[in-house]
């Protein structure tokens, strides 16, 4: 995950990106899938996506809440599986969530930067 900074400099940041550019042996990739689409379902779910509202809003910089938001949804889930997640999967899918609320908060039209998302990731693996 070295070099977020500079991946962000080159502008493409999207999931399908960093995904596409992560080393994982075969079998990884499906649970490294499974995690991120659990954790989509927590943040986008009309049911808990106010979870993810409540932490875009308060003091800070976006960096912070982005990042913030995703080391407490990886907890949630680490919690949730019973503590079963892969240890070696949980930053690599909070690089890929980081990169979907980035998504989504664009399409949303609260503009975030890649270099701001980049910060994001680093924050979130910083704290996690």
């Amino acid at each position: 995950m070295a070099g977020i900074l500079d991946q962000a400099k080159s502008g493409d940041m999207s999931p399908a990106s960093l995904m596409a550019k992560m080393h994982l042996k075969p079998e990884q990739k499906p649970q490294l899938d499974r995690i991120v689409e659990a954790g989509k379902r927590v943040m986008f779910d009309k049911k808990t996506h106010y979870l993810m509202l409540e932490s875009m809003q308060g003091e800070g910089p976006i960096e912070q809440k982005i990042g913030g938001g995703v080391v407490s949804l990886l907890g949630m889930l680490w919690q949730e599986s019973k503590q079963s997640l892969p240890p070696e999967l949980i930053i690599p899918a909070g690089v890929v969530l980081v990169a979907e609320a980035c998504d989504f908060m664009n399409q949303s039209g609260t503009p975030v930067t890649p270099e701001q998302q980049g910060a994001a990731t680093e924050f979130m693996m910083d704290t996690f």
